[in-house]
């Protein structure tokens, strides 16, 4: 294993960051992480790189424990899935975590940031903060429910996972956050003063605020990033459906940016694939949409994703100053933001008739144009780059600011 020995600088950093993701990397992960770094002092600053065993490693990369999780059928597959998780993960996050605190112990830099977005990083953070007497700071994306989910991993190495996420919690001097449920549920479980951290785009990238839709007779809706709502996805392409892709004289259009998209209809569709795009031609394409829409999950067993989740996507949809049709379940973190700030409309029912008429609620009247202002003045107000470097600051400063 790597001992750090080189891949540090002669002088101690102040803040050492532990990321399984580098800045600039093409994942939301990386354009955020690069973003926040952009104006911080680069000779203030360490990365500790974890890449899991069986990826391509640079020298000074810390290998960290992959896992191959499945689907568990049964009682046998679970215990046979914990007692792999026992023999080979817990051993080799423990691993990983003796590298990081013996280069803690030799360059004893000010602070240690450690970001939660996979299993065996909250593992190791888990390890690492339950030792180390440097000051640790945790950054949570996403709730650990939703991860260990995603990954497959049996119920009795779930707790494992999560007694370790509730160890890095409870000892850090601060914790980064993206949403006010996650902020209120962690202050209250563990005891620690909470950050809300939500990524924002700077003035060069906004756009003003729309005052009327562009065409006379199209309608032209945006979407762009990763798909996880599949029932939401396709509860608002049968809600298309039962609209003939029609609102009143115009037809509908939906323009889609990202990796991948399962579509269907029972009628003449039109649907504009663009596939993945920059940031900057993204902006520039979703500015040209009428609204753009918003989907977060109704499934039970993805609650804790549209519950205490951020999605970065919202900042991007208000810097384009159109408005936004937020799918979303009555208990979704964007639910009270959105109705608080009122950029579009909110619809919490999988119908399609009540998504149908939440799109015509947002086209009638003034509602458009006073949501198109809305959503140019929360970008520039709340989910600016002002207010994501600013809360940056403030999550690095002492507790005592």
């Amino acid at each position: 294993m790597s001992t750090l020995d080189k891949m540090w600088q002669t002088e101690a950093p102040r803040l050492l960051i532990v990321t399984t993701t580098l800045p600039g990397e093409a994942n939301v992960g990386g354009l955020i992480l690069g973003d926040l770094l952009a104006d911080y002092p680069a000779e203030q600053y360490q990365l500790a790189h974890l890449v899991a065993v069986g990826e391509e490693q640079a020298a000074n990369d810390i290998p960290i424990p992959a896992w191959a999780g499945r689907k568990l059928e049964g009682k046998l597959d679970s215990i046979k899935s914990h007692a792999q998780f026992v023999s080979t993960f817990v051993p080799g996050t423990r691993s990983t975590a003796d590298v990081l605190l013996a280069a803690i112990d030799q360059f004893k830099p000010d602070k240690v940031w450690l970001i939660l977005d996979t299993p065996a990083a909250i593992m190791v953070a888990g390890a690492v903060a339950g030792v180390t007497e440097v000051s640790i700071l945790c950054l949570v994306w996403d709730a650990p429910d939703y991860l260990l989910s995603k990954a497959a991993f049996g119920r009795m190495s779930q707790k494992v996972v999560l007694d370790h996420f509730a160890k890095a919690l409870s000892k850090s001097e601060k914790i980064a956050v993206v949403s006010d449920s996650m902020k209120e549920r962690y202050e209250r479980d563990y005891g620690c003063p909470c950050v809300i951290m939500r990524h924002g785009l700077t003035a060069a990238s906004r756009r003003p605020a729309a005052t009327s839709l562009h065409s006379d007779d199209e309608l032209l809706i945006g979407f762009a990033g990763g798909l996880y709502a599949t029932d939401a996805w396709s509860a608002f392409l049968a809600a298309l459906d039962s609209m003939d892709w029609k609102i009143g004289e115009r037809r509908i259009r939906l323009r889609l940016m990202g990796e991948s998209f399962l579509v269907k209809s029972k009628c003449a569709a039109q649907f504009e694939y663009l596939g993945y795009r920059d940031s900057i031609e993204t902006a520039d394409l979703l500015a040209e949409c009428d609204f753009n829409y918003l989907p977060q999950p109704f499934e039970e067993r993805l609650k804790s994703l549209a519950e205490y989740s951020f999605p970065t996507k919202l900042s991007s949809y208000v810097a384009t100053g159109r408005p936004v049709l937020v799918h979303a379940p009555s208990y979704a973190s964007l639910r009270p933001f959105c109705d608080r700030h009122q950029v579009g409309v909110v619809v919490d029912s999988l119908e399609p008739g009540a998504i149908a008429a939440a799109i015509g609620t947002l086209l009638s009247g003034d509602m458009y144009r006073t949501s198109s202002g809305n959503a140019a003045r929360v970008a520039a107000e709340e989910l600016g780059a002002e207010q994501f470097h600013a809360a940056f600051r403030e999550f690095l400063s002492g507790t005592e600011s």
